[in-house]
């Protein structure tokens, strides 16, 4: 490595991912601010497993990074929510989020006893929501996480709620009459949750056995694709 010259190994890098990145601006140090450049140009993914922690000098480098992409699985709470906080998004980003316990370690975690509480700070920093285009989010969302993201201006909304908590309703009850009055700015927007629930918050508004609604251009349905259910918004004049 120490033979290839300056060129060769900004070019390099670019194929890179981030720990390797950091282990070459250690070597050459004298780059580093060039080599970091690389980090506003890259689509990153992250995962966290079980108690892993984010090391200090990798702390430092996240809040380098700029992207419009970002894929971030991880199973702690605090760790996961340093990504979101750290890393800044361009506007129009995508960004994937998955949190998922793994029950062999969930146990080991600093924020356990808190896993759904009714509110806590939100996972991602409510500043950068309007830089979002496109977000998919599932796992132990807060009912305060729920509102929030559906009153937020984030065009493409997908959420995955994976507890079955019985604040969710009002939420989703409220956010489904919002949206077909025209009071969300959602383009087009997914929840699954508990499918007691979602039939329920649908039939609340659209009457028992219905799968549809229609209010001009917006339209909720109600989807049973194979032994999954959930309720879809979208604007029928929207493409994707």
């Amino acid at each position: 490595m120490e033979l290839l010259n300056k060129d060769v190994i900004l070019h390099l890098c670019s194929y890179l991912d981030l720990e390797t990145l950091i282990n070459i601006a250690e070597v050459y140090p004298d780059m580093q601010s060039e080599i970091f450049r690389m980090l506003k140009r890259k689509v990153f993914a992250f995962k966290l497993v079980g108690s892993a922690t984010i090391p200090q000098e990798v702390e430092e480098i996240l809040g380098l990074m700029t992207t419009a992409r970002l894929s971030l699985k991880y199973e702690s709470l605090i760790e996961g929510r340093k990504v979101l906080q750290w890393v800044s998004f361009n506007p129009g980003t995508i960004l994937n989020i998955r949190q998922r316990y793994d029950y062999d370690h969930i146990r080991l975690q600093p924020d356990y006893d808190q896993v759904v509480p009714e509110t806590r700070d939100l996972q991602i920093p409510p500043s950068k929501l309007a830089s979002i285009k496109h977000l998919s989010f599932g796992g132990d969302i807060a009912p305060n996480e729920l509102a929030t993201l559906l009153h937020s201006s984030i065009p493409i909304l997908s959420l995955q709620c994976d507890y079955e908590l019985k604040e969710y309703f009002a939420i989703v009850q409220e956010y489904m009459r919002n949206f077909l009055e025209g009071r969300s700015t959602q383009e087009r927007c997914i929840i699954y949750a508990c499918r007691e629930l979602l039939q329920c918050v649908f039939e609340s508004i659209a009457g028992d056995g219905e799968h549809i609604i229609v209010n001009g251009s917006r339209q909720v349905r109600l989807v049973y694709p194979q032994a999954v259910l959930y309720l879809l918004f979208e604007q029928k004049n929207q493409s994707w």
